[in-house]
């Protein structure tokens, strides 16, 4: 019984550590637009490195969730490996959710693609954590039925929400990339008004 309500205390606990940074952001204040371009500029392009962070980071945990998927649909692996793997998974949302509230921080002073860019996956990085911490919830209390749908669903989901994220967000940079390219044929050719 000790045991169980230690492993339950600590799955609680990392559960909301896990999800906590993306609903701390409401709470902070958002940076409010300046008059200086200079200083929109920075925003935007730490705002560019910040979105390139996470979609690298929904990549490596959209493998990791499918990995585990795959393992757990097959029960193939001892409930300590569905731990790490899910350890793993937590410590990536985490980062995101760290990037993802300075993103929402600065979110006055960026550019329009980059607050469509954040407003789109935030909800989906909030539903990714939510999926996780079921997930570990699920964990702690059925070690031994680790290939039912209740958990494996989870897991699917989670790799769902990743790649989503991914997906969305390689389009936004991708979109940043096309507007930098007609700025500069605009400019290379004397365009105005366009």
């Amino acid at each position: 019984m000790r045991l169980t309500l230690r492993k339950t205390i600590c799955g609680t606990i990392g559960a909301w550590l896990l999800i906590a940074p993306l609903f701390v952001s409401t709470l902070k204040a958002e940076v409010r637009p300046s008059d200086t371009a200079t200083s929109n500029w920075a925003y935007t392009e730490e705002a560019s490195g910040l979105l390139k962070e996470v979609r690298s980071l929904s990549a490596q945990l959209a493998d990791d969730a499918h990995e585990l998927e795959m393992y757990a649909g097959r029960n193939q692996l001892d409930w300590r490996s569905h731990a790490f793997q899910l350890n793993q998974i937590r410590d990536h949302i985490n980062a995101m959710g760290e990037k993802l509230e300075r993103l929402q921080e600065i979110r006055g002073m960026l550019a329009p693609w980059q607050r469509e860019a954040v407003d789109r996956v935030v909800p989906n990085a909030q539903e990714l954590a939510a999926h996780a911490e079921a997930a570990i919830a699920y964990l702690n209390e059925q070690q031994d039925r680790l290939w039912m749908p209740a958990y494996v669903d989870r897991i699917s989901a989670m790799t769902d929400h990743a790649e989503e994220i991914k997906s969305s967000v390689t389009a936004f940079l991708d979109y940043a990339k096309a507007l930098d390219r007609l700025k500069q044929l605009e400019s290379q050719l004397e365009i105005s008004g366009a």
